[in-house]
């Protein structure tokens, strides 16, 4: 038996139907959670700090806000069509903040910015402190 990630990156296997996207980004977006979640608390045990960030770049970022509160499939895939964002892990994000003079990285925070919604923005503040 093969078991597939908790969670599934959209670009690699795009879901077929707006029911198998909700699924998909819910998962997507509890993984989101739980990296903030690690962010804020450091459990110790015996002496070792256990961390839960360990390969937290690949982890995918939330949709755009558009998109995940969609009421009908129509306006999911119509938000769908209209692009998908141009950073898609949390390593995007950081990368693009490292180097924030770099007028390519400016110009994808700005994009980043104006489709995210609340869990995009707690990234966000997350990655700052990184």
């Amino acid at each position: 038996m093969q078991f597939e990630p908790f969670y599934r990156d959209e670009s690699i296997t795009p879901s077929l139907s707006w029911d198998e996207w909700r699924s998909a980004e819910s998962r997507r977006r509890t993984a989101c959670v739980w990296f903030l979640m690690s962010r804020i608390v450091a459990v110790k045990s015996h002496s070792h700090y256990c961390t839960i960030t360990d390969n937290f770049r690949m982890l995918p970022l939330p949709a755009p806000k558009a998109q995940w509160e969609a009421q009908s499939e129509i306006a999911w895939a119509q938000a769908l069509e209209a692009g998908h964002p141009n950073m898609s892990t949390i390593g995007h994000l950081l990368d693009a903040h490292q180097l924030p003079s770099d007028p390519g990285n400016m110009q994808r925070l700005d994009y980043w910015y104006a489709r995210v919604d609340n869990l995009g923005m707690l990234l966000n503040i997350a990655i700052c402190v990184i």
